[in-house]
């Protein structure tokens, strides 16, 4: 991830999954069709990185368990089934233009 360019102005977007405990729909296969869709506007980054614009917290169920304390200051967006997911890509996608 450290070949990004200085002038990337992709929004950075930290992905943050529940335990997996219940999960209704492919959680990981959901992301990466969010990846696909918003290539070139977005990068889904590590926990390492700075400047993370927002974190995509990426829920099994409904319940939407996981511990979302540690990005406390950051937008927070949370995924709970694929039809959340599709909002997500409309609202980055309108952002992004």
């Amino acid at each position: 991830m450290g070949s990004m360019k200085r002038n990337d102005k992709r929004l950075k977007i930290r992905v943050k999954y529940c335990g997996g405990c219940n999960p209704g729909y492919d959680r990981l296969a959901l992301v990466k069709g969010i990846a696909e869709r918003l290539s070139g506007k977005v990068a889904l980054v590590g926990s390492d990185s700075n400047g993370i614009a927002l974190v995509l917290a990426v829920e099994g169920c409904p319940i939407a368990c996981a511990d979302l304390s540690p990005f406390e200051g950051l937008e927070v967006r949370v995924i709970t089934c694929p039809e959340d997911a599709e909002l997500f890509i409309c609202q980055i996608e309108a952002r992004a233009s």
